[in-house]
């Protein structure tokens, strides 16, 4: 399945084009490019945490 995207009806501009312009990236490939480097960086920061308070939830019985 694609993903089109949508055109603002006042402007007449892809939404992706003012995104872009509204976080000050520019264009749409930086825009795409920030997007994703933001997306792999929280997926990874959440897992980090996860196996964190897994550890700690682990140990519990252990501390006193």
């Amino acid at each position: 399945m694609q993903n089109f995207a949508q055109v603002n009806k006042d402007t007449g501009k892809k939404t992706i084009e003012i995104a872009a312009e509204k976080s000050d990236f520019g264009n749409k490939k930086a825009y795409r490019q920030a997007k994703k480097v933001v997306g792999t960086a929280t997926n990874r920061v959440n897992v980090k945490i996860i196996q964190s308070l897994l550890k700690l939830f682990l140990a519990s019985p252990f501390i006193s």
